[in-house]
Parts: C-alpha cells; structure tokens; sequence
C-alpha cells in the first residue's frame, strides 16, 4: 500500500494514529522548512501567523528576546501553549520601540 497523503481522505478515516504520526511529522516539517529571512519570497503574506521557531529564525533573536519582548507589549496569540506571530504586527511594533527610543 503507497505512503498516506493529505489527499488521501477515505484512507484517512481508517488510519491509525501510528499511520498518522509520519504524515504529520513531514507536514510540520513542510511547514518550517522555507527560509523565512527572506521573508518576501517563501511568505508572500505578512498578515500569515508564524509560529515560534519560525519567528525565531525570522528575526534571529533568541526565546529569551522573544519573551522580554512580549512582557514588553509586541503582540502575539498565544493558543494553549504555542505562542504565533504575526509578521507585519510585530515589525510595526519594533518601530515604533525604536521611533519612541529615539
């Protein structure tokens, strides 16, 4: 029988969740393989959520960065325990840290 496919919708009914965990594990991966500093070319929307790891490699700062940053007001949606960002929320908010630093 050929691998499971997202595409695959009856035989996705009847998987199991040890079927599952491959197919979801490469759509995960598919998700945060692009680049995302050179945002413009793999993510052509900046209103797209980013997750963590991928604002993480995005704007090259570290977990602690990104959590100093939220207590000091850069918006985020936090669902559960997964944190997301929205690109252009979080760059408008950079300038105008760095507009009031100024």
């Amino acid at each position: 029988m050929p691998p499971l496919s997202l595409a695959d919708d009856r035989r996705l009914i009847d998987a199991t969740l040890g079927d599952l965990r491959p197919l979801i594990r490469d759509e995960l991966a598919a998700r945060d393989a692009p680049d995302l500093r050179t945002s413009e070319a793999h993510n052509p929307d900046p209103t797209a959520l980013l997750s963590q790891r991928q604002f993480l490699d995005a704007f090259d700062v570290s977990s602690a960065t990104a959590q100093r940053w939220r207590d000091a007001g850069m918006p985020h949606l936090k669902v559960g325990k997964l944190l997301f960002y929205r690109r252009d929320a979080v760059i408008a908010w950079l300038e105008d840290q760095h507009a009031k630093a100024a």
